[in-house]
């Protein structure tokens, strides 16, 4: 049985490029999130908006699974992998040497906002958001809330325990309004920044 990081490599070219058009678009819009996957230690693509993406349902869980399944490949293309250790990945994978050489091409010509994301993340100033995991709590009769944000050290290609941290905080429900109006402020001057947009007017 093929490992799942095969099925990009397997895929049919038209898809595969209709899919790295999807998740590149996504992660222009914020719909996608290129991130440090902290439970494996190796650099994904969440997608955070499935409602975002015009796409069937049976494609979108597709679409999904190609995401998850990319991992390595982005890797590959980020790090800028010479053939020789590309070849030793598709010997290992029982997938062909140059169809994988060629699907990491496609990505790196035709991802390029997974190419700027990749290139300053991985040369932030400072640690970097690896993960955000929530979970609802009573406490006393006190309905709260647990909050975990994890960070990973720059210029790191690959996640390690030495590279990690976390900070795990107690939330209330008038914290996370607070949040809330932060991140969104926080969003809506990045998304509309003059570096994305050309434009230096507050359009709102």
């Amino acid at each position: 049985m093929s490992s799942p990081f095969a099925g990009p490599v397997l895929l049919a070219e038209q898809p595969f490029l209709r899919y790295l058009k999807l998740l590149d678009d996504g992660l222009e819009a914020g719909q996608v999130a290129l991130t440090a996957d902290e439970p494996h230690g190796i650099w994904s693509l969440e997608i955070l908006d499935p409602e975002a993406f015009e796409v069937a349902e049976d494609d979108l869980d597709e679409l999904a699974d190609f995401a998850d399944a990319l991992s390595q490949l982005i890797l590959f293309a980020g790090n800028e992998a010479p053939d020789d250790v590309l070849v030793r990945w598709a010997k290992t994978m029982e997938v062909d040497a140059d169809l994988v050489i060629e699907r990491v091409n496609l990505i790196r010509h035709n991802m390029p906002h997974l190419g700027r994301l990749w290139e300053e993340k991985t040369h932030a100033h400072m640690p970097i958001l690896a993960g955000v995991f929530a979970e609802a709590i009573r406490f006393d009769g006190s309905p709260r809330g647990l909050l975990k944000i994890a960070a990973v050290e720059n210029r790191h290609t690959v996640v390690t325990e030495g590279t990690r941290q976390s900070v795990t905080i107690e939330v209330w429900p008038d914290d996370l309004a607070r949040l809330i109006v932060e991140m969104e402020t926080l969003r809506y001057a990045i998304m509309n920044s003059d570096d994305r947009t050309g434009e230096g007017e507050d359009k709102r």
